[in-house]
């Protein structure tokens, strides 16, 4: 990931993973308040890690939700694949609310939340634009993720 795709992600230049970080990436339950999906490649027996989605639980039904997707896979639809998956986990777990902090210069990601067919409330803070997404069923969303499905 490019120094700005960390600054994204993190809010912070980060060159690596520290290890608090690692063990938030370990400690993981079935979903009732942390979950995690990914998107592995499998070129030629080479797996390669192309994108994570997050999720854990900060308020009864309300879980914050971040993503990572290396630079190269940005704009082929993987940030909504994951959104996709981690709202059905969600959904199986009574969480109603997905909350994302997005810095206000990463129009990608605040494009993939604002096109997930989902109910959005936005906050702007200072140079950070928070996300609420509201994870009842619509069946709007499944069709946004049907669209982009076949591209990711």
């Amino acid at each position: 990931m490019s120094p700005l795709s960390i600054r994204h992600r993190y809010f912070v230049a980060k060159r690596e993973l520290v290890p608090s970080d690692l063990a938030w990436l370990g400690r993981l339950d079935d979903g009732r308040t942390e979950a995690a999906v990914a998107v592995v490649s499998n070129d030629d027996g080479q797996e390669r890690l192309i994108g994570i989605g997050r999720y854990a639980l900060i308020e009864p039904h309300l879980a914050e939700v971040a993503f990572e997707v290396g630079d190269a896979d940005q704009g082929h639809g993987i940030g909504t694949l994951l959104l996709d998956q981690l709202v059905d986990i969600a959904r199986a777990h009574a969480i109603t609310v997905l909350r994302a902090e997005v810095e206000n210069d990463n129009r990608q990601m605040l494009d993939v939340l604002a096109h997930s067919g989902l109910v959005i409330k936005k906050t702007v803070c200072g140079t950070i634009c928070r996300v609420d997404l509201t994870v009842a069923d619509t069946g709007e969303d499944q069709r946004a993720c049907a669209a982009t499905s076949p591209r990711a």
